[in-house]
């Protein structure tokens, strides 16, 4: 079972803080464009009144629900799933190489239809290599370590993706889901962090804020957490709230890194050198021909595989009506149900590998590859019950709910709900970040 057994967790508050909720069920001002996801888990705040749920199943139970047979993992299944993948890519590169030049000729707009058009169908299929090398990181692809980095790496460079890097903060994310402190992408600001653009928010009207919400998510949000740790953990490997001072805290540079153990910084700086290597391609690749070029080709593309990513990573762990937790509210197994299953158009849930409809059993065990991923989905439903998460709501407009109605948090401790742009909480609900300090010297995993 891929629990957190292998990390040592965060210590829990003594203290029980209130339900911070303002409402119990989806605001009625918006009800016609969302659904509830609530789960019996909601209600509880400390881990006492968890432990009453009724019928929480124990890790082994969900164990033995799923078939063996799914956690069986095969490098050839695996390595022609990437092929077909690969295949995909090369069609549609020399399919567009015939039709273009004939189809638009000299004319420019016909160009920016058609290579726009090529950057969607691209990026959308060079998703599926994206799924490929995540599962790699999760040991998903391979029984064997050494193939699964291979494999990874190669993968994850070719699409700029600092693997081992990723690796370690993605793995931060499942250990943590949800987690208002140790959690990882995606983390909800509180108010006071997000106070300026709030005011913006004012100025601008809900609706328009929500479209640079889109915007702001779907195209910088992939660089900025590489570059800048946005949305990313509050504290640092050692548990001690990061500091602009303190060192990096990009997925790139190893030494001296806040995010990052020493132990684990080589693999940084290693990851940053797949990723050079890629740019000085893309690079020469230029200089030889002409820049337009690898904009057209790659470019292009890499900018609609970001916006798949953040587009998953964003959705399955943001509702409304889904929780976030304070250090004294959280459990792993509370994290992992928080994620989210969505129904993604069918072409691109099989281009995929269904990671936007198999995601709460991704979140439970990590290690079932995709392949494997329905079939063990549907297991776990019956054992899950009213524990398991499905949003029926179109994915174009969860995404503008999310933009709409997930902004801030009113505090880290508890049992937090997102809020609205133009809510405010009273005062006598807010929390602050003072609960961070409480976890200084606990590591998030080893090394």
């Amino acid at each position: 079972m891929c629990g957190p057994s292998s990390t040592q967790s965060p210590p829990s508050s003594p203290e029980t803080t209130s339900h911070l909720r303002t409402s119990g069920t989806c605001k009625a001002n918006f009800a016609s464009s969302m659904e509830c996801v609530t789960s019996p888990l909601d209600a509880a705040v400390g881990r006492e009144e968890l432990s009453k749920v009724a019928k929480l199943p124990t890790m082994k139970e969900i164990h033995d629900a799923i078939p063996p047979h799914c956690k069986q993992r095969s490098a050839l299944r695996s390595t022609l799933h990437l092929l077909r993948d690969l295949v995909l890519l090369a069609v549609t590169a020399y399919v567009t190489s015939l039709v273009v030049p004939r189809l638009c000729g000299s004319s420019v707009m016909l160009q920016i239809v058609a290579w726009t058009t090529y950057a969607v169908i691209q990026g959308t299929i060079a998703t599926g290599p994206w799924v490929v090398g995540h599962e790699c990181g999760h040991g998903a692809y391979s029984e064997s370590t050494a193939v699964n980095d291979t494999v990874g790496f190669i993968v994850h460079s070719l699409l700029l993706v600092p693997y081992w890097s990723w690796q370690y903060s993605h793995a931060k994310h499942h250990k943590y889901t949800n987690h208002l402190i140790w959690g990882e992408t995606h983390v909800p600001p509180t108010i006071e962090e997000k106070s300026l653009l709030l005011q913006a928010a004012h100025v601008v009207g809900e609706d328009a804020f929500a479209i640079w919400e889109l915007i702001g998510h779907l195209v910088f949000g992939w660089p900025a957490y590489l570059f800048n740790n946005a949305t990313g953990g509050r504290v640092n490997y050692r548990g001690e709230p990061l500091s602009k001072k303190g060192g990096p805290v990009d997925h790139f540079v190893g030494s001296g890194s806040q995010v990052y153990p020493p132990s684990f910084q080589w693999k940084v700086n290693a990851s940053a050198c797949g990723c050079a290597a890629v740019l000085a391609m893309l690079v020469a690749w230029g200089m030889a021909t002409s820049w337009v070029e690898p904009l057209r080709w790659y470019v292009g593309p890499y900018l609609v595989v970001n916006f798949w990513l953040v587009l998953y990573t964003w959705l399955q762990h943001t509702h409304p009506d889904v929780p976030h937790y304070g250090s004294e509210s959280f459990t792993w197994l509370r994290g992992a149900l928080s994620t989210i299953d969505r129904p993604y158009p069918w072409i691109v849930d099989e281009l995929h590998h269904h990671i936007g409809t198999t995601h709460v059993l991704h979140h439970i065990n990590h290690k079932i590859p995709h392949y494997h991923a329905q079939e063990a989905t549907q297991a776990l439903k019956q054992l899950l019950g009213p524990l398991y998460r499905y949003d029926p709501v179109p994915i174009w407009k969860a995404a503008y709910v999310a933009a709409r109605e997930c902004s801030y948090v009113s505090g880290l401790e508890g049992v937090q709900y997102f809020r609205p742009h133009l809510e405010r909480p009273s005062e006598k609900n807010r929390k602050t970040v003072e609960a961070a300090p409480e976890l200084s010297h606990t590591p998030v995993m080893g090394g």
